[in-house]
């Protein structure tokens, strides 16, 4: 399901004179697009606190079902085998403004119907897949993977039944649509909340609430509102598979529409 608007208008806007630089000022921008690329290297993350660090390992020894050696057997899918990891029929895109939106002045964003300033230019908003219980895996088949690094920003403090696809809905993957329910103060998750991630259509782990908070910013939010989850990081799966690209998939299960997670980024390397 796909909650969007349509442009009103396409093509770049024009110039705006008050926003021409001067002669004899410094061009920024000109600067920093002729500064040479760097050498690649693997970006080294923020060391965890050691309290998470023990707590992040704790959760893999609990909640890990896969032996040793299943790393070398998640290299490569093989798409005529028997996974059960599908794509999922209930996630929903949501609040996603018209156009295309990438922060940058290409940008030909947010000039839908209703708007008070269609040459505004403004990218922000607060747009979101989300699933719950009952929407299925959400599957991501990324390309040209080198690092085997996966992350992603999360939302799990959105309201229970708040998913608009699901209303309605008995069972994982049913037929029926419905509308998004209002919003209410976030409530706590379910006790049976719990994130399950693949790699190639097979099952890495499984984890509940807390694990998600050992995976998910252990030191605290970067920034309000953001939480960036590393779902997975291990170089093995990227290296000599398949021309490096990699499927990721994440499924929530537990309490039906009562569990839900909504996620507006995707980082991989």
């Amino acid at each position: 399901l796909f909650e969007n608007s349509v442009n009103l208008y396409n093509g770049r806007d024009p110039h705006f004179p008050s926003q021409k630089i001067p002669d004899g000022e410094v061009d920024v921008a000109t600067i920093a697009r002729s500064i040479a690329p760097q050498s690649t290297h693997r970006r080294v993350l923020a060391e965890f606190h050691a309290e998470y660090s023990s707590r992040l390992e704790n959760t893999r020894q609990q909640t890990t079902k896969y032996p040793q050696n299943q790393t070398k057997q998640l290299r490569s899918r093989d798409l005529s085998g028997d996974s059960t990891v599908v794509p999922g029929e209930g996630w929903t895109v949501l609040n996603h403004p018209s156009g295309f939106c990438d922060g940058t002045s290409n940008a030909e964003c947010k000039r839908q119907e209703g708007d008070g300033c269609l040459m505004g230019g403004h990218n922000d908003s607060r747009s979101v897949l989300k699933g719950d219980g009952l929407s299925g895996w959400l599957v991501f088949d990324l390309k040209d993977v080198k690092e085997g690094l996966f992350m992603a920003r999360t939302e799990i403090w959105h309201a229970h039944n708040s998913n608009p696809r699901t209303e309605g809905w008995t069972s994982e993957n049913n037929v029926k649509e419905g509308r998004r329910g209002l919003k209410a103060p976030p409530p706590p998750l379910p006790d049976d909340f719990t994130i399950e991630v693949a790699v190639n259509g097979e099952v890495l782990y499984k984890v509940d609430e807390e694990g998600m908070k050992a995976r998910c910013s252990p030191k605290g939010e970067i920034a309000y509102n953001v939480s960036v989850c590393k779902f997975v990081d291990n170089p093995e799966l990227a290296s000599n598979n398949n021309n490096n690209n990699m499927e990721v998939a994440i499924r929530v299960t537990g309490s039906g529409r009562e569990s839900v997670l909504a996620i507006s980024h995707v980082y991989y390397a």
